[in-house]
């Protein structure tokens, strides 16, 4: 089987270029969007393995392009790890009814991330990097 294939969505340049190479260097594919809205136009031309998307992006957030994917049966079932800044609490009430989707707040370390797609892609959940990413 390939390298499990990421979708990352991020509106912070910085922290999505150190995520996608973080990411690319532990063997994932890695494609980046710094919008919502691109985000969803990636999924278009390229399946996904897993989706990480940052809530607060401008026009469209990442809860507004989880809705739409859980609305659409070509990725509904897609896994998703959202990354936000925002209260726990906040989130797991704006993403309820929208099908399972893993939180990590921000700030993190680049291995709680990798644990969270290993577990949502079923390979257990390793992945202790010591990166920090904010």
């Amino acid at each position: 089987m390939g390298a499990t294939r990421i979708l990352l969505a991020d509106d912070d340049p910085v922290l999505l270029r150190g995520l996608d190479l973080a990411l690319t260097g532990r063997g994932y594919s890695v494609r980046t969007a710094s919008s919502g809205a691109h985000a969803l136009s990636l999924l278009e031309t390229e399946p996904a393995d897993v989706v990480v998307l940052d809530v607060m992006m401008p026009g469209m957030d990442g809860l507004e392009v989880l809705t739409n994917m859980r609305r659409d049966r070509r990725w509904s079932r897609v896994p998703v790890v959202v990354i936000t800044a925002l209260p726990d609490g906040k989130v797991a009430e704006a993403i309820e009814g929208n099908g399972p989707a893993q939180v990590l707040s921000k700030p993190f370390r680049v291995g709680e991330l990798v644990g969270r797609i290993e577990c949502v892609v079923g390979r257990g959940g390793e992945g202790a990097g010591e990166e920090s990413a904010r």
